[in-house]
């Protein structure tokens, strides 16, 4: 999240130096969750719908966390949730991608990937902007104090993040079953659909 750093700076009243932590604690957790989805999914027969969804809804369940936080300014909430955030967010990353590599035939795997990541890329930008711009409308402008706009910016993104598994949902896909891989003429229906 881009404005973490900001968040942690305002409302916690944390250095430069505290506030760049953040990033190590999730990105532990992401490794953490992408190590725990390789063991559920590939050795522990769990589908990578099952493993998806408590992904994003992890992720969504530590970004309301945070807005615990932000109201109650308690770092230690605000480390605890972002470590959450960050494994789940290795749980849906790990999943997805894999997902996406068996959606696709040998010869358009590539193809389809830079689609997947070109996704990620634009969801990323777009959050960035939206986010900094609840900064700067709510925070910034006086609307709101710093707790209280973090918390409903925080709020915001998690329940857009939940509404993703709507989205999940609607894929019916062999590869999200568990132990099962589904052959090319399967893979190519899966994408045309």
């Amino acid at each position: 999240n881009n404005i973490i750093e900001v968040f942690g700076a305002q409302v916690l009243g944390m250095t430069v130096g505290e506030t760049g932590r953040f990033q190590q604690i999730w990105g532990s957790g992401a490794i953490a969750g992408m190590f725990a989805m390789g063991a559920m999914v590939f050795r522990g027969g769990m589908s990578k719908r099952t493993a998806i969804t408590i992904g994003i809804t992890g992720i969504g369940a530590a970004l309301l966390l945070l807005a615990v936080g932000s109201l109650q300014a308690n770092a230690s909430l605000v480390n605890g949730s972002l470590a959450v955030m960050g494994f789940s967010n290795g749980l849906a990353l790990v999943g997805t991608l894999t997902s996406m590599m068996e959606f696709s035939t040998d010869a358009e795997r590539g193809a389809y990937i830079g689609i997947w990541g070109m996704s990620i890329a634009f969801a990323s930008g777009f959050s960035s902007i939206a986010s900094g711009q609840l900064v700067t409308g709510l925070i910034e402008s006086g609307l709101m104090s710093p707790a209280y706009g973090f918390a409903s910016i925080f709020t915001l993104e998690a329940f857009i993040t939940l509404s993703s598994l709507w989205f999940l949902l609607q894929v019916k896909h062999p590869c999200f079953d568990a132990g099962r891989k589904p052959d090319h003429a399967t893979a190519v229906e899966g994408v045309s659909s």
